[in-house]
């Protein structure tokens, strides 16, 4: 069987890794704003693996310049790559993480300007402690990605560490004369094994980045993507649930439709959102726990009450008009004020449309009668007043 010097060996594993980063590089470039955390992965693996394969041709090491640009370089990719596991945990790595290593490491190798093996052991060294806070980041990532994916991720940096610290031994090894081997003997598979890790790596992080989109996507399946609160779809399905519930237990259960008054909506860039944002939290922080808001349209909001009887209701009602009312300008900059329809789910009615229906109409009898104001489904049946005059 034929066998592959230590040369044919390493220039295949690096020049295979640059062709397959560059080519991710050029896919992945026109949507870097979908995908930053893969963008600044892949220009880490370009770095590096350039790099790799130009000290390959060229045996960087012989001169303390190129050595230092060279090393430079490869941290600074290595940098790169810890900036995209920071990310994944909501935040950059600091920039000085990222520049202060590389830069050290040039200004210590240009003070061994006639010893190429400490050249090479301060290069060990600050790649495998980067390799190390990679490690480190990894397993503090955000706690939206699974604690196996971490672990895992974290394992792949712990084969760069055991390379780098395998080839300092080597060396090590060699100057205190413990080894007759020469230092590069075990490189070969010392830089294997560092591919391994990027490869295993760079697997990892795909994983990791499908887990967030499928849970991104479930998000946005079920919130309204500006508020947080839950759609329209999502809070008919949860209340179809909750009259099931009631249905079983015979329980009462009401529900609220709220819409901002026509007149009182900012027209200006971004006020409009501030507003909508503003009545979603307000419903949020007055509802109570077993209550389920969403949006239902642009301006109309509901809220499903279990067990809640129509007055209870009401009154619940009245403290969100209010709340509003004294806290839009404050907080979004704009007054603005609401109209709130509220039913009680009927015996016969066993989907939330039916009970919203009920609800729409009182809120649309609110606004005819001047907006700002809470308004029951039998008000119109039973001739009762508004429970909120106009102010």
């Amino acid at each position: 069987m034929k066998q592959f010097d230590h040369f044919t060996i390493v220039f295949a594993a690096q020049f295979a890794f640059l062709a397959l980063a560059l080519t991710s590089f050029l896919v992945i470039r026109g949507r870097s704003q979908n995908e930053p955390v893969l963008l600044r992965w892949i220009q880490g693996l370009c770095l590096t693996a350039l790099i790799s394969l130009a000290n390959l041709f060229f045996d960087g090491a012989k001169t303390a310049t190129s050595s230092a640009i060279m090393g430079l370089v490869y941290i600074l990719g290595v940098g790169l790559l810890m900036d995209a596991v920071a990310m994944l945990g909501g935040k950059h790595a600091p920039r000085a993480v990222i520049l202060l290593p590389g830069i050290a490491l040039t200004c210590a190798q240009f003070l061994q300007p006639d010893d190429i093996d400490s050249r090479w052991m301060l290069f060990y060294l600050v790649a495998g402690g980067q390799n190390i806070a990679c490690m480190v980041l990894a397993l503090s990532a955000s706690a939206e990605i699974s604690l196996r994916s971490r672990l895992l991720l974290a394992a792949g940096f712990l084969l760069s560490v055991i390379a780098f610290a395998w080839r300092a031994i080597d060396l090590t090894s060699h100057a205190l004369a413990f080894s007759t081997s020469t230092p590069g003997a075990h490189n070969a598979n010392a830089v294997l094994l560092n591919y391994m890790s990027l490869l295993w790596t760079s697997i990892m992080l795909l994983q990791i980045h499908f887990e967030r989109s499928v849970s991104v996507g479930a998000r946005l399946a079920t919130l309204d993507p500006l508020t947080g609160a839950y759609n329209r779809s999502t809070l008919l399905s949860l209340g179809q649930r909750e009259i099931a519930r009631a249905q079983r237990h015979g329980h009462t259960l009401s529900v609220l439709q709220l819409r901002i008054d026509d007149a009182t909506i900012p027209r200006t860039p971004g006020a409009r959102e501030r507003v909508i944002a503003h009545l979603s939290n307000t419903l949020a922080i007055t509802l109570q726990r077993q209550n389920i808001a969403g949006r239902l349209d642009d301006t109309d909001f509901g809220a499903i009450l279990p067990d809640t009887p129509l007055e209870e209701a009401l009154r619940l009602a009245e403290r969100i008009r209010v709340r509003i009312i004294s806290s839009a300008k404050s907080e979004t900059g704009h007054a603005y004020s609401i109209s709130i329809g509220a039913a009680e789910r009927a015996a016969n009615a066993l989907q939330p449309g039916q009970v919203f229906a009920h609800a729409e109409s009182a809120l649309l009898h609110a606004r005819a009668a001047g907006g700002n104001r809470v308004e029951a489904a039998e008000a119109r049946l039973f001739g009762r007043a508004a429970i909120s005059p106009p102010s």
